[in-house]
């Protein structure tokens, strides 16, 4: 069920935060036989939309069933083991510090989101990962220039959302982290949305206009004033 016919890299800024994202042409597929033995030298994140599957290293081994996803730390050693007909979205992402006069410190809490991170982590309730997946999937197959903006935003608001869940988590167990994903945000939509209006600047834009495009929702067209008006 291949559908992206070559790797693409997609690479995005905040503050101080440089992600780089890999998709190779298994980014969307069905899992029937067991995976070869290997590793990569990024993180790599997988959702199952359908099916179940486990997941073994030299760690142990992790049951996913339908839903539910997981993330492997850079270069462990690693096989799947399908149960039943599994549909798997996965791919590849690193990061680094940027050196950058910046207003809040987004790679200290990005690090301690992920960097903590020595063994397969399971998230348990995956389901909205797959509806931002499906907006890729249609973004992947529009040719039209907008296709890499679209790209840019959705893996931003995946990757927030991950580090989110994480620093919940976290907090739960009492690490004290900064939580800076609402200015981390709030910079990422003045990003792309900068790139919008500079390649359309000849082309009248409205508030609701460029928030239909780019599928925002009341809440987050609100940000999007914000960020127009900065």
């Amino acid at each position: 069920m291949n559908t992206i016919p070559r790797k693409y890299t997609i690479t995005f800024e905040i503050e101080n935060l440089k992600i780089l994202i890999t998709l190779a042409s298994d980014f969307f597929y069905e899992q029937k036989s067991h995976s070869t033995t290997h590793s990569h030298n990024s993180f790599e994140f997988h959702v199952l939309s359908k099916g179940k599957s486990s997941v073994s290293s030299n760690e142990g081994s992790m049951c996913l069933t339908q839903f539910q996803a997981c993330i492997i730390p850079p270069n462990m050693i690693h096989t799947w083991i399908p149960k039943t007909k599994t549909t798997i979205t996965s791919f590849c992402f690193s990061y680094e510090k940027i050196k950058k006069r910046t207003v809040k410190d987004v790679f200290t809490t990005f690090d301690r989101a992920f960097g903590q991170i020595k063994d397969i982590k399971k998230i348990k309730h995956a389901e909205k990962y797959i509806h931002e997946f499906e907006r890729i999937m249609s973004a992947c197959f529009n040719e039209g220039g907008l296709s890499a903006i679209k790209l840019r935003l959705y893996f931003s608001l995946i990757m927030l959302e991950l580090t989110d869940d994480l620093i919940a988590e976290n907090k739960n167990n009492n690490y004290a982290l900064d939580d800076s994903s609402e200015l981390a945000e709030k910079n990422l939509r003045r990003i792309i949305i900068e790139d919008y209006i500079n390649q359309y600047y000849n082309t009248p834009i409205s508030i609701n206009s460029l928030s239909k495009v780019l599928y925002l929702s009341t809440k987050q067209r609100f940000l999007l004033r914000i960020s127009r008006h900065r």
